[in-house]
Parts: structure tokens; C-alpha cells; sequence
């Protein structure tokens, strides 16, 4: 129903686009199967729940012919009916409980043997073997293949949108695809990879149209689709012209905030879908604007002026703002050498060239330190490599460290007020081939984005340990930076003093707070859920459900970040333990048997943990390329975390070629002398003059 509002095909007899609600409305009995409560069971009239596929029996068919099945983890939490439960109970036949229609399926497949042997034999394999599949290479289908490309493009092509008449571009929402994750807090919470957009879907635009229209990120404006008045039809021979009707052109509108982001196209407008949605229950409060609006049957993805359907495209500045919850407003890397990288050419050049764009190959081999931190004598160390090479920022990774480590929802108010709680984040920075000020309100031009996953980097020399006043956050002597949760007593110096901003702390309750916000005082900003006389506190058993029982659930005044999932860590150890028994021998974790959860969820592999100890481990490998580099080398924290720097390998012919590989500009001898270390870091004197 959210889907298809209106527009979902044109009446030839009544000249209109036809509207979905009220084509239900006319449907005597309505049933909907469903998870939520949305748009369309709202004009059901039976609502019943459907279960997870995780909770119910089924099966299905490959392409390829196999017969697979679908086997149940848990009973149905809410008593819900799958789709063949549904369809057993209408045809007239009694309930069943369990995998009987299933099986009544599987027998008709004719299974070799006992019956139930082949059974339990596809219980366990998760298909039949027994079935025949269709080898049949796929054939190539011209004339089908011709059609589509033929649709794809209209003829004449329409004209190029311009500032008064732009394009449109309706597109897949990154995290709520079509709207169907909607419910999805944790997905909600994600910033988009390369907006950095939370809870909100917006209005798209380049930095150009942004000045074109006079407006900037946050401001909403009104678009207007207008449809072409019907033609009146030529009169028949002999009869007078008919009187022209009125015009009856139809017209879109929708308002919506505007984002600025560079590289856009100018003169165009991206909207992603599945937002605006009135009908929440689980999340709990509206989000965003609904791109469906703007849609039709005829125009399901780009709108644009072509004369035929649509006359024009109308902006208007409304003169409001709107809210938007952006966890990264800065994306430039101010010459900093966070993200490295090169061209192919000149890394065959220069293979030590990530040394020489902070100025690492300047640093002593041994940096002064006043800190001293415990011996690091476990025989096993940790540590891990980010591959920027292959890292695309999807942020798989940060949504299995939130589900791995019970990592709370804190709501868009929260984001907004810089208080999310990802252990793991996505930085991401623009480059461009001509220099910019962002402080100063410039945009990169036609810029290079490039990603960088940050997490905790558990520096051996940790800034972070040294002004923590109770001790709550100390060095395990196998390398790791971790937390005394019961310990701390909330007074943030950690975060503080942290170089690489990865620390969380937790303003309120969250674990136990509704993610939505209610004004009590619209004039004071006081919101129901963080205000503590009328606070609802507590969390459905659900959600109690969703938490990891093996990582602590923290709460309110409890500083929190990423701990290498010291869990799974522990949990190898138990498990060498019992392997060995009574055993005195040196029990170490075998090699590469486990991972962390960022590593294991990342679909490239650029994550890699292990012991760098062990010169054989995949991680000790990795920091072996002379790729390899770790953040923030001056600073003497000698993190455990390093970096591979990206390599690019532009076609030379190609004529934006100079713009790639130029994320981190190249060290030039003679326009920047190169200094020692002790010239830039003059130790001084104390008291110069006097007695200390």
C-alpha cells in the first residue's frame, strides 16, 4: 500500500490514474498476512500475523531445480502463520503443526529408500539429492533483450534538464530499500556511506543547483511534477470543433529537505524511497519524505520534461528548515595522510610512498615517551589490518559490531546531538584535484571519495589509560585496551584524550529508553523520553531477546567502545583449554580459528584479525606489505590497528585520469623542505634561566 499510493496504472475510460486505497475499499473481504501493523492493514479487514521464515517450515526451487528446505529455528514468537499455513487453512483443510505438508511435498519427489532415512537425510543436507536438476546452460534471448533496451530509452530523447526543469531520480533507499525495513532500528541508526544520513531520507543536489536555488542542507523545498494537459481530439468531418474542457493536468508535489553532496549531478534531484511513512509502530516515530508521491506507473524511477507526459518540473524554496541527523559534517582530510593512497604508476615508482606522506620516514626509530605500560607477556598478541583496497564503506561491518555487542539505538535527537553509539565507524572523505577550504563554505570539485573504517585501535601506548582517575580502563596483557565496565564512573577524560575519537559514552539509558521522541515543553525542547519524572524505562522482552548474552549490557554513565570482541577472544581460550585437558603444555588458540565480528561480516575480506605473533597468521602477513601503515605514527600510541593504502590503476587515456589517486597528495622535495624530528618537536627547557 505504501508502495503504490496512487498512480499504479492509468483508466483508459476515465482518463485518471487510478489510486490503490481506494481500489481496496471496494474489495468486500481483505486479508492480510503481515509482520507489522502498516498502510495496508490499516484498510484490512482481517490482520493476521505472518511468521518469520525462521520460525516456520517450507521448502522451495533453485533456478537451477534444487529442492531445498527450509527448516525452523524457534517456535513462532507471536502464534503467526506462514504462507502455506495460510493457503492449508483456506482450502478447508485442518491446522497442522510441524513440517507434515512438507513432507506430503518431499514424498511426491519420489526420494530413493526408506522414507524416512531420505528424510532425515534432507533435514541434513538442506536439499535433495535425489532430484534431477535442469542442465540447461542459460541461452541468450536477442530479440527479448532488444525489446527491453528499446523501452529503456524513450524516443526522441528528452531534452537535458535545466535549473528551471530538473530531472528527478527516484531511487532504492541504501539501508530501507523500498521502505521494507522500515521497522529496522538498527538500519534506521546507519549513517548512509556516502551522505552519512540518519533516519531521514533527503533531497540529493550538487553543491552548483544548491546555489542555483539558494538553499543548503537542511532547507526544504517544494517540487512539483506537472503532467501534460490532455490533447482535445480533432473533430470529425463535417461536425463543429468540440469545446476545449478545462484543464485537467494532473500534478505531483512533495516537500522535502535538501543535502548538499559533492560530485552530484547538477540540474538533477535523488530521492531515495521508503521513507515518510505515517503508520510506525516499532520504531516509533515518523522518518523522512515519501519519494512515492512524486512516482507513476509511467515514470517508476526518473522523471524528467519530455513534452508527451510531463510538462515541467517546478523548485520552489519554502523558506523552512528541517532537522537532519548527520554524524559527519567535516570530509575533508586537511593534508592529515588519514587515508593513503596512490596510482598504480607511482607505487611501482615508489613502493615506500606510504612513509612519506605523513612524514613517517622523518620519525626516530624510537620515539620519547613518559608512559610505561605493563609487559605485554601473553604468548598470543592481537591485532588487525584494514585493506583500503578493497573496503567499499557498505557498513556491513558496523551493523554485525552492533548486533555482536549489544551496541544500542539512541534515536535521530540523539544522533543529532553527536551521541551515537557505533563502536565502529565509516569516515568518509572527498578529495578533488584543486585545493578547498570547507571552513570556508567550499565544495570539492567533480571530488574522489574515499572510505576509512575506524574503530578502537588499541594503542600499546593508549592516551586514553593514562587519565581514566579509577583504573577503568586499563591494557590486558595480550595487547588489548579494555574495559572495567563496573569501574567507570563516567568522567569522559578517556574520550578526551582519545586521538581518534572512538569512544562512546551513554547520556541516558538507552538499552532501556524508547528510540522516539514525545515534547512535553515544545517551548523548552524537553522531550518525554529523556526527562526523567516521565520516563518510560524498560525494554519488551524482544528486545531483551536480540542481546548478546555473552557481552555486558551497559547503561547510563558507562563509557564504551570497541574491544577486538574480547568474548570471542575469551571464548577460544575456554575452548583450547578443554581441547588440552590436564595437558601442561604451552595452550595457544589455533591459528586463524576465529575472528572478530567486523572481520567475519565484511564481504571483500579488507578486515583482518589475528595473532601478530605468529608470523604465519594471516594478520602477521597482512602488516608485512609495504602497504602497511598505522594512524597517527607522531603521536608515539602505537596502535595495534594498521591500514593498507589503496591503490588505483586509472586508464592514462582517459580524461578525468589525474583526478584518481590523489587522496593524499604527494610529498614535494622542493616545494616542502623536509626537517628532522627534533627541529619540529623542540624539547625546550624547563625554567630557562632559573633553577627547576
Amino acid at each position: 500500500m505504501f508502495n503504490a499510493p496512487r498512480s499504479v496504472t492509468f483508466d483508459s475510460n476515465s482518463k485518471t490514474w487510478l489510486d490503490w486505497p481506494e481500489l481496496q475499499k471496494k474489495v468486500p473481504d481483505v486479508i492480510r498476512l503481515g509482520y507489522y501493523e502498516d498502510e495496508t492493514s490499516a484498510l484490512s479487514h482481517w490482520n493476521l500475523p505472518a511468521s518469520h521464515f525462521l520460525e516456520s517450515w517450507g521448502d522451495a526451487l533453485s533456478s537451477e531445480g534444487h529442492y531445498l528446505a527450509i527448516q525452523p529455528m524457534i517456535l513462532p514468537l507471536f502464534g503467526g502463520l506462514s504462507e502455506l499455513d495460510l493457503l492449508n487453512l483456506v482450502s478447508g483443510k485442518p491446522k497442522v503443526d510441524g513440517p507434515e505438508l512438507i513432507q506430503e511435498t518431499f514424498q511426491a519427489t519420489k526420494p530413493i529408500g526408506d522414507p524416512a532415512a531420505a528424510w532425515s537425510k534432507f533435514l541434513h543436507d538442506g536439499f535433495a539429492s535425489h532430484v534431477v536438476l535442469r542442465d540447461r546452460p542459460p541461452a541468450f534471448n536477442g530479440n527479448t533483450a532488444g525489446g527491453i533496451a528499446h523501452n529503456l530509452w524513450p524516443t526522441p530523447l528528452p531534452t537535458a534538464p535545466t535549473p528551471q526543469s530538473p530531472e528527478v531520480v527516484l531511487v532504492r533507499d541504501y539501508a530501507l530499500d523500498d521502505g521494507r525495513y522500515i521497522n529496522n532500528a538498527w538500519l534506521q541508526e546507519m549513517p548512509d556511506p556516502i551522505t552519512k544520513l540518519t533516519w531521514d531520507n533527503a533531497a540529493l543536489i550538487s553543491p552548483r543547483y544548491a546555489r542555483t536555488l539558494g538553499v543548503e542542507t537542511g532547507d526544504l523545498i517544494h517540487i512539483t511534477v506537472n503532467d501534460v494537459a490532455p490533447s482535445v481530439p480533432p473533430p470529425a468531418q463535417g461536425q463543429p470543433a468540440p469545446t476545449p474542457p478545462r484543464s485537467t493536468a494532473a500534478k505531483r508535489e512533495l516537500e522535502i529537505a535538501v543535502l548538499i553532496s559533492p560530485g552530484h549531478a547538477d540540474n538533477s534531484i535523488t530521492i531515495p524511497l521508503g521513507y515518510g511513512r505515517e503508520s510506525l509502530t516499532s520504531v516509533g516515530e515518523r522518518s523522512g519524505f515519501n519519494g512515492y508521491l512524486l512516482r507513476t506507473a509511467n515514470s517508476p524511477h526518473y522523471i524528467v520534461a519530455d513534452g508527451k507526459a510531463i510538462a515541467n518540473i517546478a523548485i520552489k524554496k519554502v523558506g523552512k528548515k528541517y532537522p537532519l541527523s548527520i554524524t559527519q559534517d567535516h570530509f575533508s582530510i586537511e593534508g592529515r595522510g588519514l587515508v593513503r593512497e596512490a596510482t598504480l604508476e607511482h607505487y611501482r615508482e615508489d613502493n615506500d610512498f606510504v612513509r612519506k606522506i605523513a612524514g613517517d620516514e622523518e620519525l626516530p626509530q624510537k620515539l620519547p615517551s613518559l608512559y610505561s605500560h605493563p609487559p605485554l607477556a601473553a604468548a598470543q598478541q592481537w591485532g588487525m589490518t584494514v585493506d583500503l583496497n578493497t573496503c567499499t564503506g557498505c557498513s556491513a561491518c558496523v551493523i554485525a559490531c552492533q548486533a555482536e555487542n549489544n551496541v544500542p539505538v539512541v534515536g535521530k535527537l540523539q544522533v543529532a546531538h553527536g551521541r551515537a553509539m557505533h563502536w565502529l565507524r565509516i569516515d568518509r572523505y572527498y578529495a578533488s584535484e584543486h585545493g578547498y577550504d570547507q571552513d570556508k563554505g567550499e565544495f570539492p570539485d567533480d571530488p574522489e571519495m574515499v572510505h576509512e573504517p575506524m574503530m578502537c585501535q588499541h594503542c600499546e601506548n593508549a592516551p586514553c589509560e593514562t587519565v581514566c582517575p579509577v583504573n577503568a580502563t586499563i591494557h590486558s596483557e595480550d595487547g588489548l585496551n579494555v574495559m572495567a565496565y563496573n569501574r567507570c564512573v563516567g568522567t569522559r577524560y578517556c574520550a578526551n584524550n582519545c586521538p581518534f575519537k572512538v569512544r562512546r559514552f551513554n547520556f541516558f539509558d538507552y538499552n532501556q529508553r524508547p528510540v522516539g521522541k514525545k515534547k512535553i515543553a515544545g517551548a523548552l525542547n524537553i522531550y518525554k523520553e529523556y526527562f526523567a519524572p516521565f520516563t518510560d524505562k524498560g525494554a519488551p522482552d524482544t528486545i531483551k531477546l536480540s542481546k548478546n548474552p555473552n557481552v555486558t549490557v551497559r547503561m547510563r554513565g558507562v563509557m564504551e567502545k570497541c574491544t577486538f570482541c574480547v568474548q570471542r577472544i575469551e571464548e577460544a581460550k575456554i575452548a583450547a583449554h578443554v581441547k588440552a585437558g590436564a595437558s601442561t603444555a604451552d595452550i595457544r588458540i589455533p591459528r586463524d580459528s576465529f575472528t572478530t565480528a567486523c572481520a567475519q561480516a565484511c564481504p571483500n575480506e579488507a578486515i583482518v584479525f589475528g595473532d601478530i605473533r605468529d608470523p604465519e597468521s594471516k594478520v602477521s602477513k597482512s602488516k608485512l606489505q609495504d602497504r602497511n601503515y598505522r594512524l597517527l605514527q607522531y603521536l608515539n600510541v602505537n596502535t595495534r590497528v594498521s591500514y593498507l593504502a589503496r591503490i588505483r590503476n586509472p586508464n592514462p587515456k582517459m580524461p578525468d585520469a589525474r583526478k584518481i589517486g590523489i587522496a593524499s597528495p604527494n610529498e614535494r622535495e622542493e616545494a616542502t623542505p623536509k626537517h628532522s624530528y627534533e627541529e619540529q618537536h623542540d624539547k625546550g627547557a624547563l625554567n630557562p634561566g632559573e633553577k627547576p
